[in-house]
């Protein structure tokens, strides 16, 4: 005959496997700094022009590109530098903006020289993941110098 202590322990083991999931799910949805690898040295004679391609809020990429002091051109013909933005599906929502994993591929003539990756807010919200990440960009430009 079962133990009728053998049905408190199970709940206790149920409860404690959510736990883990819980706290996964709480984890996917906060802000997380940028951090940036860097795989090849930035030509520090060619311009901060970037050709950017993005699969979201390209105006908003763009406009925080140039508010960090970047240029930015429709032609690839015009830069050696390509910066690949992707920005991951919304982990939160609030009227300013979303939460969402963004990432920029910075390619020099055809070759990844850095990666930086972060979590945070989009839109109009405050912080900006897309300002945080250009001030990461900015720092690996001024660093080549």
């Amino acid at each position: 005959m079962a133990s009728p202590l053998a049905g408190i322990a199970g709940a206790r083991r149920r409860r404690g496997a959510l736990l883990p999931l819980l706290l996964g799910a709480i984890a996917c949805t906060t802000p997380v700094a940028p951090r940036a690898r860097v795989l090849g040295l930035i030509d520090p004679d060619l311009e901060r022009i970037l050709y950017v391609t993005t699969n979201a809020e390209h105006e908003n990429v763009v406009a925080e590109l140039e508010f960090a002091g970047f240029d930015t051109t429709r032609d690839t013909r015009e830069t050696a530098l390509v910066l690949v933005v992707k920005l991951g599906s919304v982990r939160r929502s609030s009227p300013c903006g979303s939460l969402r994993n963004v990432s920029y591929v910075l390619h020099q003539q055809g070759f990844v020289v850095a990666v930086i990756k972060g979590r945070g807010w989009t839109g109009s919200c405050q912080p900006s993941i897309l300002r945080d990440l250009n001030a990461e960009l900015v720092h690996l430009f001024d660093a080549r110098k």
